[in-house]
């Protein structure tokens, strides 16, 4: 959404965001279009999350033979003592090993003569590619922490990495390591022990890029992962098998285990929608990141995805779920509405009856949806209100539709508890749609919902009651009228607010 790289031949893919006193600057693998693998780590600046710069990327390949000369993996950065250090991976010889650069002025990085600085462990992991049954030994997306006095002071490393005994396809784990400060007799964060698997429920494949951390007295870990992958593990929703999961704990050696809403953000294994969800601590407090994930077009050997809007975080009984985070307010260009005032031109007339007044509105269809386009288009808006499905299956709002009655319709389907982010149409009772992605929500009959969507450039975000539910990639959508639906049901919309989104442009290098 906020953020790629603006030259059309370097694609986005895993982030690391590291908040300075300035602002932010993300680093992520970098592709050159066309190719699989990462041949840079890209780099960008902003002073608000919202408005990004890129810059030269922090690193590139070393020449033909050394271990970094081949396939970059997902990084870390962190500020320690003056410095800057920069950790990232690399895989020659299809095993993933870590090293680390230095910098004292963001820009300019000097790699450590004794990379790498963490390679693979035959005590414990997977180590040897010859008989490695994946393919690649894992052993990469460093997450690192301070630990305090009470764990003995220091610093840990968490590690992807698989157990090097065990099924084959749920040896899935974290690997750890530690590093003690030079006052204690060790070299920092130059050098690394490796020790045992952090506590985790069996059952993964790979656990990708995990992030470690403390929130409201409780231990989380974070990790990516898919169905496709080849394990299909269990999830709090049959809709939500690929993107970043959550795992607790009572302490920080765990074990950790699933709480009941074990999905931070996802979709289905076939579509994936947002990977490699991150949190980092920010003047903002402990916020979350991840990157959309766009189709991959057949034929193409690359995986590409955007820098998404970071949200906040929040944890109840059920587990760790994201939140809006307000960046985008002073990007608010022009009010759509209220009032809310039916389309002056529409080409078929809606098949329910629809009466609009102020921010309210109450459409009734008994059969079949009926589509009520507002006055005004935009293409990037962020539209907030309460619905309420009085009586009947579901209601929702669609976005971007233009003349033809394609658009982008978020339903919220009362029968089925499911909210649901499609691809809208014209059809001749109606509208029917296609759905992109979809999940469990707490949606009734007779209860308000409190909704907010944001669509800025190719992504849809959808949030219930202050909750992320959904965030999508949709390609193809232009400016459109926003739509009211009913759909077989009696629904009331109330304190709908919409304004126009003016997203500024990515500046950089061409």
């Amino acid at each position: 959404m906020l953020y790629e790289p603006p030259r059309a031949d370097r694609y986005l893919w895993d982030t690391w965001l590291l908040p300075t006193p300035e602002g932010y600057h993300l680093f992520h693998m970098q592709k050159v279009a066309g190719e699989p693998d990462s041949w840079e780590v890209g780099h960008a600046v902003s002073p608000d999350l919202v408005r990004w710069t890129m810059l030269r990327p922090a690193l590139t390949l070393s020449d033909a033979g050394a271990w970094d000369s081949v396939r970059f993996r997902t990084g870390t950065a962190l500020f320690h003592e003056g410095r800057y250090f920069l950790f990232y991976g690399a895989a020659p010889d299809n095993v993933d090993r870590v090293g680390v650069a230095t910098s004292t002025d963001l820009v300019h990085w000097e790699r450590y003569q004794g990379n790498p600085i963490a390679v693979p462990d035959p005590r414990w992991y997977e180590y040897d590619h010859a008989t490695c049954p994946i393919g690649n030994v894992a052993w990469r997306d460093p997450c690192i922490r301070r630990l305090g006095a009470a764990e003995g002071g220091g610093w840990i490393m968490y590690l992807t990495a698989r157990h090097l005994k065990g099924p084959v396809g749920g040896r899935g784990a974290i690997a750890t390591l530690r590093a003690r400060d030079a006052a204690d007799g060790g070299a920092g964060l130059l050098q690394w022990e490796v020790g045992p698997p952090l506590d985790v429920v069996p059952g993964f494949n790979v656990l990708e890029v995990p992030d470690v951390f403390e929130l409201d007295g409780r231990w989380f870990l974070l990790h990516s992962t898919s169905h496709g992958m080849g394990t299909r593990f269990p999830t709090c929703d049959p809709s939500l098998t690929a993107g970043t999961f959550v795992l607790w704990a009572e302490r920080p050696e765990g074990p950790y285990t699933r709480p009941p809403r074990d999905v931070l953000v996802g979709g289905p294994a076939g579509r994936m929608t947002a990977y490699v969800g991150r949190t980092v601590e920010s003047p903002l407090g402990r916020i979350a990141y991840y990157h959309n994930v766009y189709p991959q077009p057949p034929g193409s050997r690359a995986r590409r995805g955007a820098f998404a809007l970071p949200k906040g975080l929040a944890v109840d009984d059920r587990g760790l779920k994201l939140t809006y985070l307000p960046l985008l307010e002073p990007y608010l260009d022009g009010a759509l509405f209220p009032p809310l005032v039916p389309a002056a031109r529409v080409e078929k007339e809606p098949a329910g009856d629809w009466a609009l007044s102020g921010d309210g509105a109450l459409g009734v269809v008994q059969y079949g949806t009926s589509a009520c386009p507002l006055e005004g288009e935009a293409q990037d808006l962020m539209l907030t209100g309460s619905v309420t499905i009085e009586a009947g299956q579901a209601a929702g709002i669609g976005v971007r539709v233009g003349p033809n009655g394609r658009g982008l319709a978020v339903i919220l389907d009362a029968r089925l508890g499911r909210v649901t982010v499609a691809e809208m149409g014209r059809a001749s009772a109606g509208i029917n749609w296609r759905p992109l992605a979809e999940r469990q929500a707490p949606i009734a009959a007779g209860v308000p919902v409190a909704l907010r969507l944001i669509t800025g450039r190719n992504v849809l975000d959808v949030f219930l009651d202050g909750e992320l539910m959904l965030s999508v990639v949709a390609e193809g959508y232009g400016s459109g009228q926003v739509v009211l639906i009913a759909d077989d049901s009696r629904v009331r919309f109330a304190s709908m607010r919409a304004q126009r989104l003016a997203l500024p442009a990515v500046e950089g290098p061409e």
